[in-house]
């Protein structure tokens, strides 16, 4: 797992998933003002890490949310 110092942007990303229990791409960036593109990446980085788990039919599905698994 990397460093936490690695995290970067991705600590809100977490901190807000952590809060609302459960999100979409979306709700983060609305939330958050983040850009999209990043978003998606450090919730890819939070799933690959165990840290997020993602619920959804497939990559493009609409309704696709991350849940924490801490």
């Amino acid at each position: 797992m990397p460093d936490v110092c690695d995290y970067g942007t991705k600590i809100p990303v977490l901190g807000d998933l952590l809060t609302a229990g459960k999100a979409t791409v979306a709700e983060c960036e609305e939330k958050l003002k983040m850009n999209r593109r990043t978003l998606q990446r450090d919730l890819k980085l939070l799933v690959e890490n165990g840290l997020v788990r993602e619920i959804g039919t497939g990559p493009t599905d609409p309704t696709k949310y991350y849940q924490p698994l801490l």
